[in-house]
């Protein structure tokens, strides 16, 4: 049974038992009074008293001595009554006493969790350990001051105002939630938040949030994903040149493919592979042959425009992604590749490399697949 099913309890058993005795001893004196007048009960008693007066003063004295015992037992029987309840009201009152004491050592005492109480004009009422941790303020500091003097970010104060005047006037609840907060230093710190609703001894409510700590987990999640974002560049990115690798480029042709069939804007593809480089690496070694590969990746990525796609197909060989390109476009651009890989040859320790490449374009129609349009330009290269 909790303490407030023992409060009832109790009140109710001195209550009911007060109010039956109560009851008992009015209607005795009530009836009394009725059958004395009804019968004239006093005049008969008084003429009664002057023929038997022995009689009549025994029989009296025998009542009230009946009487006085009926009201000893009475007063005994409603004494211990009234310690028992008394004893129990001690109980209920230490009982509740201590449950709240634990409670609150609770609160003061978990690491974990910050728990601050605010009354209905947002002032701080309630600041444990955990909170004095958290936000950096003591617990003499925060109690009395308001809660958007204290944690929340400034250009968020005007909505946790309203949150929190919206549940005291109006009962809208807020819902728990991942928060921004603010530290006294003004550095941020990444909450978990949830909110309770209370009602303290004099029947007034009260706001308390209970904030996990998350900026940690914040931080690694931030963490997590930026490394994931780099393992999925890396899967589509050649480690030598940075351009975009095979995969990459296979999947942005399928996209405009894609795109084709529905808007039908053209594009066209060019594959260029690197004149004689076998001869280069053989002379030079292959540290010159990578030299000469990220050379030529950065001329090309100078030479296309912005929307076009320069990725490294394989060995010495490169592919154009040239999107809403026709042929003639295509022929262009793979011409002023050509031409700037002849002017100006590469230099490297002293040593000046000169290279051609060869270039295969098709232009994509919606009688091909990708693979189809890729083989075409493949052919024109080898032929090239």
């Amino acid at each position: 049974m909790n303490t407030k099913d023992l409060k009832s309890k109790s009140s109710f058993r001195t209550k009911k038992k007060a109010q039956i005795d109560l009851i008992i001893i009015v209607s005795a004196v009530l009836i009394s009074f009725l059958l004395a007048s009804i019968f004239n009960a006093f005049e008969i008693i008084f003429k009664v008293s002057q023929r038997f007066p022995a009689f009549f003063i025994g029989e009296f004295l025998i009542a009230l001595v009946v009487l006085s015992i009926g009201l000893i037992i009475f007063t005994i029987q409603r004494k211990k009554e009234l310690e028992q309840d008394i004893k129990e009201w001690i109980i209920v009152e230490k009982t509740i006493s201590e449950s709240e004491k634990r409670f609150q050592d609770l609160f003061e005492k978990i690491p974990t969790v910050a728990v601050q109480g605010y009354d209905r004009n947002r002032k701080v009422i309630f600041w444990n350990k955990a909170s004095e941790e958290f936000y950096g303020f003591s617990k003499e500091e925060a109690i009395g001051k308001k809660m958007e003097d204290l944690i929340i970010p400034y250009k968020k104060r005007k909505t946790a105002i309203k949150l929190v005047d919206s549940w005291f006037k109006k009962g809208l609840e807020i819902y728990s939630r991942e928060q921004v907060l603010m530290r006294k230093d003004n550095s941020p710190i990444v909450v978990h938040s949830s909110q309770v609703m209370l009602r303290n001894l004099d029947n007034e409510m009260e706001l308390y949030s209970l904030d996990i700590n998350i900026t940690e987990k914040k931080k690694a999640e931030e963490a997590l994903n930026e490394s994931y974002k780099k393992l999925q560049q890396l899967a589509r990115t050649d480690a030598l040149t940075q351009l975009s690798n095979r995969r990459n480029i296979l999947e942005k042709i399928e996209y405009e493919r894609i795109k084709f069939e529905r808007s039908k804007e053209t594009f066209s593809i060019a594959i260029g592979d690197l004149d004689d480089f076998k001869k280069v690496n053989d002379k030079y070694g292959h540290d010159c042959g990578d030299f000469v590969l990220k050379h030529v990746s950065n001329l090309m990525v100078d030479t296309v425009r912005k929307q076009d796609v320069v990725a490294r197909y394989g060995g010495e060989e490169f592919m154009l992604l040239l999107p809403q390109t026709g042929l003639k476009g295509a022929y262009h651009i793979a011409e002023l590749i050509r031409k700037k890989i002849v002017k100006f040859p590469i230099s490297y320790k002293d040593k000046e490399v000169t290279m051609t490449i060869t270039f295969g374009v098709c232009l994509y129609d919606k009688e091909m697949s990708m693979n189809q349009c890729i083989s075409k330009a493949d052919k024109a290269l080898y032929k090239g």
